[in-house]
């Protein structure tokens, strides 16, 4: 099977798992911990047929394995027939149908504050938008006199944990039937307990919210993990109306959302048109990130030279890591680096902090000393000192970043995984490249042509200005 039909596969057994449990709550917790079950099935089929590409790596516990395709299950798969497109929606369909009541509070509650929030405007900005009665402080930066009253993070309610173990023993009662033999009870209930925990908490949390009948509406990050989509859901049980922002990506939002928000928060017309598309007529409200309320001014000083370029590896949402080629984007990198050696450029490696193959770049890092890995976040301050980007994806904030600076992108449409283009939100900008020799071609270009290298400065600032909202 390719990686595309593997994840179709993992996809119908979701389905197949949702029609076996018909409990309300197990079915709501099971839809926020989708994306994470979904990734152990595609790591259980893909390991049957693909045993010689699964070297030893341990199991997460804090956060979801980062390198799936990399787990080694050795005679541990999952069994798969026929895959079924009709069971893929079947948890959408569900919850949409499911009657809830509705909230008629004027007030909103914050749920996400400490966790993402600042990354997407400061709550100050917020307050000026909407009535905020509660927030939910995951950091616990906030004084309680605010103005609005605090919920520190609690513990979850000892019944809704219970709940939640109860249904992952289910869920693996129902796994152990589809493999060969099967992953542990120990290594899946390692996996699946930080998020047992965190469903379970965030329930507790909008429990306690709803006690306040002034609140009617709810604000939190729309990322597609086992935060975002406990907000999402259990939101949606006790009835409040949802005001949604992008946690990351400029150009869309959580493919894997299961009902229509009430109002989107935007800052690019992608995500306009994004939101738009998935629901006609609902009320989108610009707010711009701090970081790009100065307007963009290229600068004056363009370098004569190229010096410093970086390949971005763009692992959000931890797309890539399981569906994605690893040796094609090593191998990438590795004939850039060849072309440029000896020609006084510095290269950089940024990849994600969590969810990317840090060994893999820390050892190419090695082998080429004009070029370094980094892994920790970088600001608009470290992105002004770049002159050129590859993306080997561009769905990411890095890119309107570097678009903001004037700093033109290079698209690579071959590292781009056939999951990604499918089921997910690709844009394509100019400056694309379809293949390697099309990339080596562009960047000898860059080097030579002065007067090329500026125009794609201006085109990349005219980019960010066509697409941003400001």
């Amino acid at each position: 099977m390719t990686k595309l039909n593997t994840y179709e596969a993992a996809l119908t057994l979701y389905g197949e798992l949702f029609s076996a449990l018909r409990n309300r709550g197990e079915r709501y917790f099971l839809g926020s911990i989708k994306r994470e079950l979904i990734f152990l099935f595609f790591a259980l089929i893909w390991n049957k047929d693909n045993p010689s590409k699964t070297p030893s790596a341990k199991i997460g516990v804090r956060f979801p394995p980062r390198n799936f395709n990399e787990w080694k299950f050795g005679s541990r798969y999952i069994g798969f027939n026929e895959i079924n497109p009709e069971l893929w929606d079947l948890d959408q369909k569900y919850f949409n149908d499911d009657i809830v009541p509705k909230r008629t509070g004027k007030k909103s509650a914050v749920l996400s504050y400490g966790f993402d929030l600042k990354r997407a405007f400061q709550l100050q900005d917020l307050m000026k938008e909407i009535n905020i009665g509660t927030v939910v402080d995951w950091k616990g930066n906030l004084k309680r006199d605010e103005g609005f009253a605090v919920i520190k993070k609690p513990w979850p309610s000892l019944k809704f944990w219970i709940g939640n173990t109860i249904t992952v023993f289910k869920i693996y009662r129902f796994l152990k039937k589809k493999t060969a033999p099967g992953p542990s009870l120990f290594d899946f209930l390692g996996y699946l307990s930080y998020q047992t925990f965190v469903s379970a908490r965030i329930r507790t949390i909008l429990k306690t919210i709803s006690k306040d009948k002034s609140i009617g509406s709810v604000v939190f990050s729309d990322v597609d993990n086992i935060l975002g989509n406990s907000f999402s859901l259990w939101s949606r049980l006790f009835g409040f109306s949802q005001i949604i922002y992008p946690h990351g990506s400029p150009f869309d939002f959580n493919k894997h959302r299961f009902f229509k928000p009430d109002q989107y928060y935007i800052w690019t017309k992608f995500q306009e048109n994004d939101a738009r598309s998935k629901n006609p007529g609902v009320k989108t409200i610009p707010l711009v990130p701090e970081r790009f309320k100065k307007n963009p001014q290229l600068d004056n000083k363009i370098r004569e030279k190229i010096k410093n370029v970086i390949i971005a590896t763009t692992m959000e949402e931890n797309l890539e890591v399981p569906f994605g080629d690893k040796d094609k984007i090593v191998e990438y990198i590795r004939e850039i680096c060849d072309f440029l050696k000896g020609k006084g450029v510095s290269v950089y490696i940024k990849s994600h902090a969590l969810l990317d193959w840090h060994e893999e770049y820390d050892k190419l890092a090695k082998e080429y000393d004009f070029l370094e890995h980094v892994k920790e976040r970088w600001g608009l301050d470290k992105q002004k000192d770049m002159d050129l980007a590859i993306m080997l994806n561009p769905r990411t904030t890095l890119t309107m970043q570097l678009l903001y600076l004037g700093i033109p992108t290079i698209i690579s449409l071959e590292t781009t995984p056939e999951i990604a283009q499918k089921h997910f939100s690709v844009p394509n900008f100019p400056l694309s490249v379809k293949t390697k020799k099309e990339l080596i071609s562009l960047l000898d270009r860059f080097l030579s042509d002065k007067d090329f290298y500026r125009k794609a400065r201006e085109e990349a600032l005219a980019t960010f200005k066509s697409t941003a909202i400001i």
